[in-house]
């Protein structure tokens, strides 16, 4: 695995935080939203980016 870009990582922190203010958004706005579907999808990219940081890669 290559090493990332630092100035375009993205921490897990960061995008736990991000993911919560989107998931608001979504749901006052969208009246499709499914909110299991969209934690399962944030659950998984940070397990990802969980693991890249623990390999040293973000």
């Amino acid at each position: 695995m290559t090493q990332a870009d630092p100035k375009r990582a993205v921490s897990a922190q960061k995008f736990s935080e991000y993911a919560a203010a989107e998931r608001e958004r979504r749901e006052n706005a969208d009246d499709d939203f499914d909110p299991q579907l969209y934690d399962a999808a944030v659950e998984l990219v940070l397990n990802k980016l969980g693991g890249l940081e623990g390999e040293g890669v973000l």
